[in-house]
């Protein structure tokens, strides 16, 4: 099976059925008494991560790293444009 990014938008619409599940499995959570998280975002979160795993939604290693250099260089740089307090 193709991933899902690599997949034409026939296939995408497909797999985006499994984000239909979402709220029925999040309120039958909630219905039979599921408190075993500390707040309503963490089992969403995790039905959301499910659902994205059936839909074969994943990241090889060069793309995760590629993002997190881009975000550290972004965080780098917001640093140096508003780290002068003299300026004020």
């Amino acid at each position: 099976m193709k991933r899902f990014q690599e997949s034409n938008w026939i296939v995408k619409l497909w797999r985006l059925r499994h984000y239909i599940y979402i709220p029925f499995r999040f309120l039958s959570y909630k219905l039979r008494g599921g408190d075993d998280f500390p707040n309503d975002k963490t089992p969403w979160s995790v039905l959301v991560g499910s659902a994205q795993c059936d839909m074969n939604w994943n990241y090889t290693s060069e793309e995760v790293n590629e993002y997190i250099s881009k975000n550290r260089d972004d965080d780098r740089s917001n640093l140096n444009t508003h780290g002068d307090v003299d300026e004020y």
